[in-house]
């Protein structure tokens, strides 16, 4: 089912509504089995830890990533929702806590204000009036991130149809900035009557639970009696994350438009570090005016996890979560959250099929972080805050255990920190292991790994075929393929 949607205009977005329809349903069934697979593993792995010294319950957690990360993680104890902080779980095992000791309220230096979160790293204000972020102070690089209103909502009209944005005529070539969720911020030539002039004033809710802070904003736009556009934004702290996250719930009832977070930076740059399927490339802020193109420039690109903008000696990543489009200009930083339109297809692409179900009509979620840091992206390691925030720990909790393996493991250790994971699978013809890398930071790493469960580690080609070749490196933005065979090294 998963191949099967993976038709170029259904994974990318251009398709008519019965596409996705179907496309939707197959997901769902894919969704649900591979959690019944994942949960049903970790639980079975889980079963066979060896517990934590005194506990009656346990929870081992698992890290997915190749390298020793501390996160955040959920479980369900009898029905209710548990979260804790996991210190330094191993790259590709796993680490048992004890109940006890997670539902213990941990100490943190988080702390809070009327209209403010802060801990180690940062110290995040919002306005009172509309709860857009104010401030963003870096306290260990002693500097302020933005230059204005930062996580605001921007919506611009838009008449294009599912392959490209478009603003209308009257706009005369500009934006045609339609709403911005920040209170009286509008043009002056919007007149009096005009829905978007000023939203509500915001609901503005601060917690502290112990391992996490966060300030949750909601906030709409009325007309008529009647809701436009509702939004709930919750800003996230950890104590030892230097990460921003953030995820934005939108109701939305607006046709023809294009909904974006802008995120304004200090930051005086004309390029961007974006990454694509298994690299990185600089991207100019402006695009070439492309005239003798046959088509014209977007101004907007695809990401894949991350885009980072830098200059010599501070930067900010954004990271996404399944919303790739990305523009980064004047400063500002901008992520698109939905577009509305109700066409397939218009004169340079596609065919005029009407697509209702594309306007976005209802609630939906995104997710996406903040990571500000001193230098550049590869000093800061920006690939792996975004990697750590798009695969999250998972914990699985066990009551009995067989003891047969220890309370901490690492199934593949993993030295360099430049290489990402991408595949750990059966093979295709054999019953060997194929793991899979990718070199991520532009640089010559070590191939340097080892497992308690693999008698021989080869080099293979990407078809698996194993190659006398083993030179311990790996080039930058290069793919490299293992092939493992299982037993017990000497």
């Amino acid at each position: 089912r998963l191949f099967y949607i993976h038709f170029h205009d259904v994974i990318c977005g251009c398709a008519i509504d019965e596409a996705f329809e179907d496309a939707t349903k197959k997901l769902a069934v894919v969704e649900k089995k591979c959690n019944e697979i994942i949960n049903g593993s970790l639980s079975y792995i889980a079963g066979k830890v060896k517990k934590s010294v005194g506990a009656s319950r346990s929870i081992t957690v698992f890290n997915p990533l190749n390298w020793s990360r501390s996160g955040e993680v959920t479980v369900d104890l009898n029905g209710k929702e548990c979260c804790f902080w996991a210190e330094d779980v191993p790259g590709c095992g796993y680490k048992t806590f004890s109940l006890a000791a997670v539902v213990k309220k941990q100490k943190n230096d988080l702390k809070t204000g009327k209209y403010q979160i802060q801990n180690k790293y940062f110290c995040v204000k919002l306005d009172p009036e509309d709860g857009m972020i104010d401030a963003i102070y870096d306290r260990i690089n002693k500097k302020s991130v933005n230059t204005g209103f930062c996580n605001e909502l921007e919506g611009e009209m838009d008449v294009g149809d599912l392959y490209y944005y478009k603003s209308p005529p009257i706009t005369r070539g500009k934006k045609g900035l339609l709403f911005r969720t920040r209170r009286n911020p509008m043009p002056e030539w919007i007149h009096k009557g005009w829905p978007w002039t000023s939203p509500e004033k915001a609901q503005i809710s601060i917690s502290n639970d112990g391992f996490r802070i966060q300030a949750i904003v909601k906030n709409k736009f009325m007309w008529r009696g009647k809701p436009l556009l509702e939004w709930e934004q919750t800003i996230t702290l950890h104590p030892d994350c230097p990460r921003i996250d953030f995820k934005t719930k939108l109701t939305n009832h607006v046709r023809h438009v294009r909904i974006r977070v802008v995120f304004p930076v200090a930051i005086s740059s004309d390029s961007f570090m974006s990454e694509i399927p298994y690299g990185v490339i600089q991207r100019k802020c402006k695009p070439p005016k492309g005239t003798d193109w046959f088509e014209a420039p977007a101004e907007t690109c695809p990401v894949q996890n991350w885009a980072d903008y830098s200059d010599e000696s501070y930067g900010v990543t954004l990271i996404n979560k399944g919303i790739p489009e990305y523009q980064i200009l004047d400063g500002k930083m901008y992520l698109t959250l939905l577009r509305s339109v109700d066409l397939h297809g218009g004169s340079e692409a596609g065919n005029f099929v009407e697509t209702p179900a594309a306007l976005e009509q209802g609630t939906y979620e995104f997710e996406y972080a903040l990571y500000p840091h001193k230098g550049g992206w590869q000093e800061a390691k920006s690939y792996r805050m975004a990697y750590e925030f798009n695969r999250p720990l998972r914990g699985a909790v066990t009551d009995t255990t067989s003891a047969e393996l220890a309370a901490e493991l690492s199934f593949i250790e993993h030295q360099d920190s430049s290489l990402i994971m991408t595949a750990c699978k059966k093979g295709y013809e054999s019953n060997q292991i194929v793991v899979r890398y990718f070199e991520t930071a532009g640089t010559q790493s070590a191939l340097n790994i080892k497992s308690p469960f693999f008698a021989k580690i080869e080099n293979a080609s990407p078809l698996e075929k194993t190659s006398l070749r083993r030179t311990g490196k790996v080039q930058k933005f290069a793919i490299e393929t293992l092939v493992c065979t299982p037993g017990n090294r000497k």
